[in-house]
């Protein structure tokens, strides 16, 4: 239920910030950088939702990042490592920017240790400018009312109050106020002792499989939408070494694909004289 895991340590990635300042300093950044780049793309022929692979390069990445930036690497589609080659003409000038300036800032100068930090920089950037974004969409779309209950006043300053290690065992239990509250109410086993379920889609199945004919239109008919932001040889190459099990690229391939397809229907819609008009009536506010 949203805010939940940002509120009481739901998500994994808390604990994977926990080892990551324990593990971090045993091995220089370069070290951590090379491991995540060993481990990119392996299990080409996964179907899982989050490959193991692609938890190791990740968490790898994290190392490198550090204790204070770690927790934001976990929310990166497309490492760093790719960026030089994959940005066009347009984008290349913004190489050296970070996207994830604002939250790394967040989470090193809020108070508390270093959960309490990562706690808030998801409740000031990732539950806001995310979740709570795409729940209004959704819901306003089917026409429902969304209620949150986790975000109520009361229950969001308790759960500031808390100290840590009562939302995030030193066992690594998370949610585990929760999960005691629901063992007092004798919930079913299935809630208090049954693992998380994200909402992570199969990406690198559906990207071969349902997915395909999109994908193909995109990296290989109409790839020429992407420039000049993205190289279209490398989105391509990228593409194909996914769509033959060489490689598993789904987590960068996505945001790509998301940008070709939005780029074609933009370029359809301009080119309906209709259209045209009507774009450039909003250009000029009229």
């Amino acid at each position: 239920m949203t805010g939940g895991d940002e509120f009481f340590a739901g998500y994994p990635t808390y604990t994977a910030s926990k080892w990551a300042a324990r593990l971090g300093p045993l091995l220089p950044s370069g070290a951590w950088n090379q491991i995540g780049q060993f481990f990119y793309g392996f299990g080409g022929a996964g179907q899982k939702r989050l490959p193991l692979s692609a938890i190791a390069f990740r968490f790898a990445f994290g190392m490198a990042a550090g204790p204070n930036e770690a927790h934001a690497c976990w929310r990166r589609y497309v490492p760093q490592f790719m960026l030089s080659k994959l940005y066009g003409s347009a984008l290349r000038p913004l190489l050296g920017e970070d996207p994830f300036r604002g939250y790394k800032a967040e989470i090193a100068n809020a108070e508390g240790d270093l959960i309490d930090r990562c706690l808030v920089a998801d409740q000031r950037w990732h539950l806001p400018a995310g979740l709570l974004l795409k729940s209004d969409a959704m819901s306003m779309a089917h026409s429902l009312e969304l209620r949150v209950p986790f975000l109520d006043r009361r229950i969001m300053d308790f759960a500031g109050r808390c100290h840590a290690d009562l939302l995030l065992s030193r066992q690594g239990e998370k949610k585990a106020l929760l999960r005691r509250l629901a063992r007092r109410l004798k919930a079913p086993s299935a809630v208090t002792e049954g693992a998380k379920h994200g909402f992570n889609a199969p990406l690198a199945g559906l990207l071969r499989h349902e997915l395909r004919s999109t994908a193909e239109r995109i990296f290989e008919r109409e790839a020429d939408a992407l420039a000049p932001f993205i190289v279209a040889d490398e989105a391509r190459l990228l593409w194909r070494e996914h769509a033959e099990h060489r490689r598993d690229h789904s987590y960068a391939i996505w945001p790509i694909l998301h940008f070709g397809i939005s780029r074609t229907l933009s370029r359809s819609v301009v080119s309906t004289p209709a259209a045209s008009a009507d774009l450039k009536m909003l250009d000029f506010g009229t």
